[in-house]
């Protein structure tokens, strides 16, 4: 068996391995679940161009091993003329077994995407898994379950929105990108009123984010306005400290259109010492 790849859980190994398909058998109840090939005729041009979209699980069984499922999966790699297909092979243990109707369960796509989701997280949590792990296991890329997992991000008010007005995982996923509950609750009043694509619902998101932005701008401003005028303050209580110290100080403040200058002359020995030419020039919008 070549390609052996093995996943670890908290006590046993499944293993994974290309099995050739005559080697598969299926059990007496599962034959009378035969498929019309016209049925499956897309899955099987799939296969036939990508290979399964995930393996099949099956068990060890003494004249090869036995399919527990999917048994589409399986007619459609038949059909397709394939030779050798991935298969978990699974131990015969109830944890494993556990795992599988899990495991089927995400597959089976009789829930809504967010289901799907709180079952990944579910398989992933109690079976130790890494997002990697179980997106082997479900036959998915890894940035597709991360993606998925973030959807429960969204509240519970929001899922229930989403899935009682019919939208999609994409309009949930736009909705993601505002990190606000209140803004999320006002975007999707607004899909849900104007039956905005997901298209539209990107453009509304793009446009709270876009309007967030001129006022944190606004914010940084006014923040450095503030440390300028920290500043200032701090140079002015200097001069005042060497003044009561008994110093002559002359300090003068001269209001530009464009900036602040502060001229401190402070004497020596021989004079006065002067900073760079009697001059600091702060320029800050802020300082009015």
């Amino acid at each position: 068996m070549s390609g052996l790849l093995t996943f670890t859980d908290r006590k046993n190994a499944s293993k994974i391995a290309m099995l050739p398909l005559k080697e598969i058998f299926i059990n007496d109840h599962k034959k009378c679940m035969t498929c019309n090939p016209h049925e499956l005729k897309g899955s099987v041009i799939n296969i036939e161009k990508n290979g399964l979209d995930s393996p099949l699980m099956v068990k060890k069984i003494d004249r090869g091993y036995e399919l527990i499922s999917d048994i589409k999966s399986y007619y459609s790699a038949k059909f397709a003329g394939i030779e050798s297909v991935p298969c978990i092979v699974l131990n015969d243990n109830d944890e494993n077994y556990a795992m599988l109707n899990q495991i089927q369960a995400i597959h089976n796509q009789s829930f809504d995407f967010f289901k799907e989701a709180e079952e990944i997280e579910k398989l992933i949590s109690h079976y130790g898994m890494t997002q990697e792990d179980a997106a082997l296991h479900l036959g998915k890329a890894q940035s597709t379950v991360a993606n998925k997992l973030r959807l429960l991000r969204l509240t519970a008010e929001e899922r229930k929105l989403i899935i009682d007005n019919h939208l999609t995982e994409r309009h949930a996923r736009a909705l993601l990108r505002l990190a606000s509950s209140q803004e999320r609750l006002y975007i999707l009043n607004m899909v849900i009123q104007y039956g905005f694509n997901v298209e539209k619902t990107e453009l509304a998101v793009d446009k709270i984010i876009g309007h967030r932005h001129p006022r944190e701008s606004y914010r940084k401003r006014s923040r450095s306005g503030q440390s300028v005028k920290t500043y200032i303050n701090t140079i002015m209580k200097a001069v005042e400290g060497l003044e009561s110290s008994g110093f002559r100080i002359d300090a003068k403040r001269v209001e530009h259109d464009n900036c602040l200058e502060l001229r401190v002359r402070i004497p020596n020995n021989n004079g006065y010492i002067t900073a760079n030419e009697n001059s600091y020039v702060l320029k800050d919008s802020n300082l009015n």
